[in-house]
């Protein structure tokens, strides 16, 4: 009785990623755990959960799927492209998590004028790249950036943002890249598989408040795990039984307690 666990949107808060795999059983070989993407930014230990997903990875092999969202390609293409349109501003909570707060701080201290910002970026990812503490995830890092953005299976398709759907069966071939990573608004309605996603925020794409940090089912072919991780302080965790074909989550009831819950077509 195999069963799939998904999650998405950590962005940097490490304390509460350890919460919710708490509620994840990876010890029959059978059951898996999708990473939706969204590792970096905004929280303060972006670092630190990209660690924890590489060594899950490393501890899991076969368990495991970690899939890159818009803000990991933004952090890597800056790192490790110099891309243009990002600089160390983006991400000032991820370099802290890589480098620390006085190492950043001493950084900045050595180049004073505005002007001096483009040497100031170059300082920074330099930093980033040439400490050994860093490199191997960052060699993890760049082999995730070489996999597809989503994972499929007999009834599903996991992706951070979202698919073509106007492609129906050529959807693969056709979606274009960003879109997987992108893609908004959202689509709701009926598909040829059920897509579990995240990226965007429960509450807006349900209309309803009482989203915030919980997982909205369009009552169709659409599950989307809230990505305003920021203010719900929650990462929403989707199992799905592959032999029951029931898709289930968890609520927080108090301060360390958690409860099932199923998603109920009939609810």
């Amino acid at each position: 009785m195999a069963k799939i666990y998904a999650l998405s949107d950590i962005h940097g808060h490490y304390t509460e990623l350890m919460q919710t795999l708490k509620r994840v059983d990876l010890k029959s070989k059978e059951n898996k755990l999708v990473f939706l993407g969204d590792y970096v930014d905004n929280g303060r230990k972006s670092f630190q959960v990209l660690n924890e997903v590489m060594l899950l990875e490393k501890k899991y092999p076969t368990q495991i799927i970690t899939l890159l969202g818009n803000h990991d390609e933004w952090f890597y293409n800056w790192l490790f492209n110099k891309e243009p349109q990002f600089n160390f501003n983006d991400f000032f909570e991820t370099i802290n998590s890589f480098i620390g707060t006085k190492s950043y701080s001493k950084l900045v201290a050595t180049v004073m004028k505005e002007s001096d910002a483009f040497e100031l970026d170059n300082l920074i990812r330099q930093k980033i790249l040439q400490s050994p503490t860093n490199r191997p995830l960052l060699n993890w890092f760049t082999q995730k950036y070489q996999v597809k953005r989503y994972y499929i299976t007999a009834n599903q398709i996991f992706v951070h943002a979202g698919i073509d759907e106007n492609a129906g069966d050529y959807w693969e071939s056709i979606t274009a890249s960003e879109t997987f990573t992108n893609k908004y608004p959202p689509t709701t309605g009926k598909f040829l598989k059920t897509i579990i996603s995240g990226h965007v925020y429960s509450d807006e794409v349900a209309q309803n408040a009482n989203y915030l940090g919980k997982i909205f089912w369009d009552r169709e072919s659409h599950f989307f795990i809230d990505g305003h991780t920021d203010q719900s302080h929650v990462i929403p965790l989707l199992k799905y039984d592959t032999q029951e074909n029931i898709y289930s989550s968890y609520k927080l009831i108090s301060d360390h307690t958690w409860q099932e819950y199923i998603i109920d077509p009939k609810s």
